[in-house]
């Protein structure tokens, strides 16, 4: 069951407004979150340093698993969310 929350919200707008709130219920994992954090970019730095894989492949791999886990962690996020996550620069560095 979930905590009764109060929420006392004023404004100066004479308009009425809209308000929506989602509670998720999260799991045990969330306490390990950045551990898990740890461990993939961990992986993803031994997979480029030894070169066992090439270093996009081993990014595609590691947000793969990053994706993984938050979906395990949390509820699954949205493919805006997804891609609001991915950096241009990111991709610029990891290509050179």
């Amino acid at each position: 069951m979930l905590p009764l929350i109060r929420i006392n919200v004023s404004t100066n707008s004479p308009h009425a407004i809209g308000m929506e709130f989602h509670s998720i219920q999260l799991n045990g994992l969330v306490h390990y979150q950045v551990l898990l954090g740890v461990i993939i970019l961990s992986l993803v730095y031994v997979l480029i340093i030894f070169e066992l894989v090439h270093r996009t492949l081993a990014a595609l791999i590691g947000s793969f698993l990053g994706l993984t886990a938050l979906s395990v962690i949390q509820e699954r996020p949205s493919y805006l969310e997804v891609n609001s996550l991915s950096h241009t620069h990111t991709h610029v560095i990891i290509n050179i």
